[in-house]
């Protein structure tokens, strides 16, 4: 129950003791497994004003909890302002979060240049940071996109698993394309 664990927190902050990072990260967990934005965002401020740190795990918690609600713009400027403060430098999970939050809001071009900029700042992407981009383009009808992504995933040495090979087949099946639909496949049964 993060709403009693929040108000545990904050009583130990008002009786002098001091809450460290771990304390903090896991009542924003809590917050952000239920995809209460609110209350992840409340216990980065109480963290802030307290003058700890946050880390890796406070940055992918938080944006977390935005994304679980599509709150895109939030998850973003949240992400920027943990960033800035220097300690917190964002791995796949954080990006994931950000590529997440952007495909629920509806903006695939936001979760596409997130990947991206995730590649250029040299962190791996995961086999969830391609298929959330791809599965996203698949539902959309982007079959040209969806792709693209599958061979990008690919070519970095990022196995697909058969979530994203579905979601391409099941959009060219869907466009029509039953040869395209049918090259796909047999990839998938030769990757095993």
């Amino acid at each position: 129950e993060p709403r009693r664990a929040e108000a545990w927190l904050r009583r130990m902050v008002e009786d002098g003791a001091e809450p460290d990072v771990v304390s903090y990260n896991s009542v924003i967990s809590g917050w952000a497994k239920q995809g209460d934005a609110d209350g992840a965002e409340r216990v980065v401020n109480l963290m802030l004003e307290s003058s700890i740190e946050p880390d890796v795990v406070t940055l992918g918690a938080s944006v977390h909890a935005c994304a679980k609600i599509g709150e895109r713009v939030r998850a973003e400027a949240l992400f920027a302002r943990l960033v800035a403060r220097g300690k917190a430098k964002p791995d796949a999970i954080c990006y994931n979060a950000l590529i997440n939050a952007a495909v629920k809001a509806g903006d695939i071009n936001a979760g596409q240049e997130w990947l991206d900029t995730m590649l250029k700042n040299g962190v791996k992407p995961s086999v969830v940071s391609y298929t959330t981009v791809l599965h996203a383009h698949a539902r959309a009808g982007n079959i040209v996109e969806a792709e693209k992504g599958l061979k990008l995933m690919l070519e970095t040495g990022v196995e697909a698993n058969v979530v994203s090979y579905s979601a391409l087949i099941h959009a060219c099946v869907k466009a029509g394309d039953m040869d395209r639909a049918e090259h796909w496949f047999e990839h998938m049964r030769g990757a095993g």
